[in-house]
Formats: C-alpha cells, structure tokens, sequence
C-alpha cells in the first residue's frame, strides 16, 4: 500500500543517503575525464514488459571467468519451470578481456540474439561491513586486515568503496580515495568482549541457541546446562539446595542474554536493510561483504527474508566471511586466555552451527559468496574481485506475468566436458521496480487534491450533462482510514508512528488477561507493566527493553507480547512488531485490534499480500464489522485490484449501512476505475467517455450518498465531484 509505508531511507545508517548521492561526483573530480566513471550498462530490454535481469558469474575450476558462452550455453529455471532468454551480455573491467573484446566482430543487435553483446564495465562498488556486535577480537582483527590489504593492492581505478562499522558509514563517502579509507578503518576500535566474558562466566552458557532454549522453557537443555556448571564447579551445587540455586541463575543470565541477542540481530539486520535499500541508488551490481561471526535468527526469519528481497530487487550482493576462522566450535574457544571446557554432554555440537545459518542465506539468496574456514582472507576476496570483474547479464520475460509472488531461480550452464562454477541470485520478489501506485494509501481531513472548484449544488441535486476534464488524473485521489489505522498518513520522524489508541488497547487487555500464581510469572508482568507506564510517558526504547525481557520471561502472556508489538511498531522495528503481533494472534484469536496492528506492521516492510490474508481472515471471524472490510478494500486499492476493493467496500456497507466511511471508499474506488479505464482505452474521448460512464456514474452516486451524511471528507468529496464533471442543474 504505497502511501501507508513509513519512509525508512536509513535508520542505524543516518548518514549514508548523503555517501550514495555523492559517490558520482566524488568520481568524476577524483579521476582523470577520460577514466569518469559511467552508469553500469543495463539490458536495453523492451520497455513495457515484465523483464527479469539476473547477474550471473561463471569461472572454471582455477576461478578465472568463462567468456565465450552464448544463450544456448545457458538453462534459467522458474519456480522449475524453463524460460527463454530474450537477450544477453557480457560485462568486463578485465584489460584482456576488453582487448578481446575490441578484436571480435561486433555481435548482432537483435534483443534475442545467442550472441552476447559485449560492455566494457567502468565501475564497481565494494561496501566492507564490520558486523561488530557479533565480531570476536580475533575475528575483527584478521577482518580489518582483509579490508586494509584488499583497499591497498586490490582495488582498481574502477573501484569506488565504503566501510561500515559501528553501523555507521565511515566518513559517510564511498569513492576510490584509498588512503581515507584505510585511514578511517584504522580508527575502528576492538569491539567490547564484556558479552562474551559474561557468556563464560559461571554458569556458563554456550552460545545463543542454548541461552534461547531455556529461556523458552526446554528442561533438558536447562538440565544439561545445570550438570556442566555443577561438574565444573561443584562446590556452588553442595548444601541443603543442592542445584537449584545455579538452575536459577541459568534462567536468569539466559533471559538476560537472550535479551540482548534479539537487540544486537536487531540492530545488524537494521543496517544490513538500509544498506540494500540505499545501496539501490546506484546503478549496476553492487557488492557488500559481510565479516560476522554469525547471529541467532531464529525469531527474525521473516525479517531475513525482507533483507534479501530488497537487496535482490536493488542488485545488492551479500558476500558473506565467516569471522571465526578454523575454530567455530562454542567449547573450545579461548576468551580472555581462559582454558576451553568440552562435555560430552553439551547439545551444541559442532555440525549444528545454527548462528551462521544466516550467513548461508545472505550469500546464496542474494547471489554472493559464502566464505567460511579461512583464517585468511584475502584469497577469497581477491577471488570476489575477478567473478565481479566479468559476468553476465541474462534478460527474460517470465512465463508468468508478474503478480508480487517469490518466485525460486536456477541458472546452469549446460555446456557439456567443463567444470564450471556458476553463481547467480537463487529467486526474487516478482513486482515491478518503483511502480506507482494509483493511489496514496493515506487519509486525513484536507488531504492534498487537484484543485478544481468544488461543487456548490446540494447532493440531493439531479445531474447535468458531464462536462469532462481534459487529463483524468489519479494524483490526490486516498482512500480513508477507519479506526482501524490502515491507510494512515505516513511519517518519515522516526519513532514518530504509533498504532491508534495503543495506550486505552494494551491497558484494558493488561487488566483482563494479566496472570500470575508463579514467580516467574509475576517478575514478567511486574516487569511489562513497568514498561508500559514508560511507554504512555513516551519513553519507548526503555519501554521496549523491559517488554522485550517481560516477553522472553513468559512468551505465552498474550498482552505482554501485544504491548512489546506496539513499543516495536513505534520504534519502527516493524519485523520485531510482526513477530509479537502474530503471537498475539495465534494465543488470542478472538482479539480483534491485533489483527489491524499485524496487518499494518506487514504493510510497513512491503508485504501487501501476508496483510491482506490478516485481514481476510478478521473479515471472515468479524463480517458485521465495517472495518475489517474497509481495512482490507484499503490495502486492495494499494494493490492496484480495484474490482476487489469497490467489493470490500460494498460489504462494509452492507455490514454498516450508516457508515459514510465506507461510503467515500466507495465511491474513490470507482472514480479511480473510471479514470484508469479512461487511460488504458485507445478510443477518441468520446468513445472513452461512454464506455467508461457507468463507473463515473457509480463514483458520483457514492460521493453524494457521503455527502448526505456528512464527515471529515465533505471537501474532498466535492472536489471529486467537480473533477467528475458533475453540475446541478
């Protein structure tokens, strides 16, 4: 729904719109005018049809690149289903390449020829992201050595390149200026290693995954854990209590940790999405490479997935380096010269190394590299370098037409007696690029609109002839929200966008559903109930930590999920918001309000589709209630369906015949088929005007239907009523 997206540039990277927009005109006053850097070259595909561009690097067996395949040398698989290539290239900055290059016999213009044409490639970008939070002082070491060595003797002219760390872009540049940046990453400090000192510390606890498994209530996993610390220390288990006083701490240190965990996986893939969103201002691909010693995202799945949409969708390669190096096991690591424990009886086991899971999916689902067992890594950069030196750009028009879908990908070379290696992206979002919206998802009284003068006659008054305007436009043109807030004016101040009547919501429920009878469960609701009162005073960082903890503590107490869901949606930390809400829905299905917050959150990260089937499922458990159907015409006008929309609004009138709201939905709905029929037809304007009459009628009906019963809208309703033509007589 275009306009009820907050705007989110950035966010953990406020600086970095600012090094995107200046890193052309850095180039251009950096180099000599005949090295200027131009524009990647894209496909010149044909225009109006669903057109899917995939990168695509091939080298043999010592890594250099394949150049000499043709179309038929390729197979591209949708969703398993083969695809014809419509046209191909291939990209290059290699010097022998281009002077091969130069040589050839120019290769045919036709879109749909098997001969690649050939581009010179005239520059790439590089952005190094020091994933600090989950970075040892090893792993940053051996990282920023990496870094520091590829900047000095790796890069080309052609090279512009940016380091993330702190979650900050270093001088907010990304340009070819080497002794900057490798002045700017000299300046990094160590990252803190109090969390992995304390995640050592008796009791210990092995890693995330175990700390998440008995702060969700796994006894066996507290029972292993509780005979590690008592047989590493067994004086702490003797006395009249035996275990029990260490089981407490484990669950203590546990909530704590696990706490901490879902802020620092917060935090990284917070920059890793602005880094895909901004990263889309600059044409061509785009590669980042990822030092992280992995992360728990178990609870962010879905957040993950959002990441790698946008980054497929901008061009935006994730290379991900594994910063641990040789040793991953979690008990045999050496912290602060302490000496490594190994039990057999520990469940972490070295095969299972669930925190870098999220490194695999970076890599493979964004067509990047995934580099782990290496203690030095400037090979597997330098090998980076040469596969994003030459490759190619396959273009198709997909089988399918386009339709919002996640569609998997499969690009092979099928040339037989080779021993090729070929990356590419693993799928996409199938929705066009930038595509505008008919209508701004938002309304508030006096909502901006064409300026025509409105209508003065009363509504109760007959038609006139129509008098037609000359260009039918959509702009101004919103739908309304209802109670429920879908539809709502974005923001762009963070923290700024709340849920409607959030404070009145969360506090009845607190009173209703609040549970106790354990200490476990008083400590969580004593702790949530602090948390809101920081909340309703505006404090919401503070308010989402101890709810974050509340939750960890009792993740089955249904308003404290619902009250950490509207600290997270404040904080526009929307994917934290989507997990807690649907929570809510899942423990409380008869909840109504919950169903309009998760269908929102779902909204602000760009799945229409996953908040669309929310509010289908509220209209079928409410369908006497006008807003669920409002809701769900709202965000079908957002989509583009406007036949589903005008039946949304039907039901919500019928539902509610009194209801004006549902009214001016209406009758925006129709307005916009009539002007979209208008556009679409290649009749003369007569013709048009016809033809397309009836839903003119329709529209002006709804409007004056509104009018009679009044509202917040009455001035847009008449403006819509003058730019339809109509006059009393």
């Amino acid at each position: 729904m275009a306009g009820a997206h907050v705007t989110r540039s950035l966010i953990v990277i406020p600086a970095l719109a600012a090094a995107f927009a200046t890193v052309h005109a850095q180039q251009t006053a950096e180099r000599p005018p005949q090295q200027t850097p131009a524009p990647a070259p894209t496909a010149q595909f044909a225009a109006g049809v669903d057109i899917v561009e995939v990168d695509v690097s091939v080298t043999d067996k010592d890594g250099k690149p394949i150049t000499d395949l043709t179309a038929r040398d390729f197979e591209v698989r949708e969703d398993g289903q083969p695809q014809t290539i419509q046209a191909i290239y291939l990209a290059s900055l290699d010097r022998a390449i281009l002077k091969a290059m130069a040589a050839a016999p120019p290769a045919p213009a036709a879109a749909t020829s098997e001969i690649p044409e050939r581009r010179e490639l005239r520059q790439r970008v590089f952005v190094f992201v020091l994933d600090m939070t989950h970075l040892s002082a090893a792993g940053f070491t051996r990282s920023r050595d990496a870094i520091a060595g590829f900047i000095k003797d790796g890069m080309t002219p052609a090279d512009v390149v940016g380091i993330v760390a702190n979650g900050k872009m270093l001088d907010n540049r990304i340009d070819a200026d080497k002794d900057a940046r490798l002045k700017a990453l000299a300046e990094v400090k160590s990252p803190s290693q109090s969390r992995l000192v304390d995640m050592r510390a008796f009791p210990r606890i092995l890693d995330d995954v175990e700390a998440a498994k008995i702060v969700k209530g796994d006894e066996r996993t507290l029972d292993v854990a509780t005979e590690r610390a008592c047989r590493e220390q067994p004086g702490e288990c003797r006395g009249g209590g035996g275990d029990e006083m260490v089981r407490q701490q484990l669950e203590g240190k546990a909530a704590r940790l696990a706490a901490e965990t879902q802020r620092d996986t917060s935090l990284t893939l917070t920059m890793l999405e602005g880094l895909a969103n901004g990263l889309g201002k600059l044409p061509g691909p785009k590669q980042v490479a990822v030092f992280s010693e992995g992360f728990y995202t178990d609870d962010t799945a879905s957040w993950l997935k959002t990441v790698n949409t946008i980054a497929t969708r901008n061009g935006v390669h994730f290379s991900t380096f594994d910063a641990r190096g040789l040793n991953k096991d979690p008990r045999a690591q050496n912290f602060l010269d302490a000496a490594p424990y190994s039990s057999s009886g520990d469940l972490t086991a070295v095969t299972l190394d669930t925190n870098a899971d999220v490194l695999t999916s970076l890599a493979l689902d964004t067509g990047g590299d995934r580099v782990f067992n290496y203690n030095n890594f400037r090979e597997p950069l330098d090998k980076l370098a040469r596969e994003t030196s030459t490759y190619y750009v396959i273009g198709y028009r997909p089988t399918k037409a386009f339709d919002g879908s996640y569609r998997k990908l499969d690009v092979k070379v099928v040339r037989p007696g080779q021993e090729l290696t070929v990356r590419a992206r693993r799928g996409y979002v199938a929705a066009h690029a930038a595509e505008p919206m008919p209508v701004a998802a938002a309304a508030a009284p006096g909502t901006a609109a064409p300026p025509p003068a409105p209508a003065t006659a009363p509504p109760g008054a007959p038609d006139a002839a129509p008098t037609l305007p000359v260009t039918p436009t959509s702009a101004g043109l919103v739908v309304a929200a209802g109670r429920s807030g879908i539809g709502a004016p974005a923001t762009d101040e963070p923290g700024s966008r709340g849920r409607p009547d959030s404070v009145d919501l969360v506090t009845t429920l607190a009173k209703s559903r609040a549970t106790t009878g354990t200490t476990k469960l008083d400590e969580a609701n004593r702790l949530a109930l602090d948390g809101w009162q920081l909340y309703a005073k505006g404090k919401v960082e503070e308010a989402r930590d101890r709810l974050a903890n509340a939750a960890l503590q009792a993740p089955d107490i249904a308003w404290i999920q619902y009250a950490l869901g509207q600290a997270e949606f404040t904080l526009q930390h929307f994917q934290p918001a989507i997990a807690a809400f649907e929570n809510v829905r899942r423990g409380l299905p008869d909840y109504e309000p919950a169903y309009f917050d998760l269908a929102d959150s779902y909204l602000q990260v760009g799945q229409p589709a996953e908040a669309l089937a929310v509010l289908r499922d509220a209209e079928r458990r409410w369908p006497n209630d006008s807003e669920t159907h409002n809701a769900a015409g709202c965000v079908l006008v957002g989509r583009g369906a406007l036949d589903d929309a005008a039946s949304a609004f039907e039901r919500a009138i019928a539902a509610a015949p009194a209801d004006g709201l549902a009214y001016f939905n209406l009758a925006r709905t129709y307005h916009l088929i009539y002007i979209h029929f208008l556009r679409s037809t290649s009749a003369n304007a007569t013709a048009a005007s016809m033809l397309a009459d009836r839903n003119r009628q329709r529209a002006i009906d709804a409007y004056r239907k509104y009018l009679t019963m009044g509202g917040a809208f009455d001035k847009e309703a008449n403006e819509a009523l003058a730019a339809l033509g109509w006059r009393a007589r």
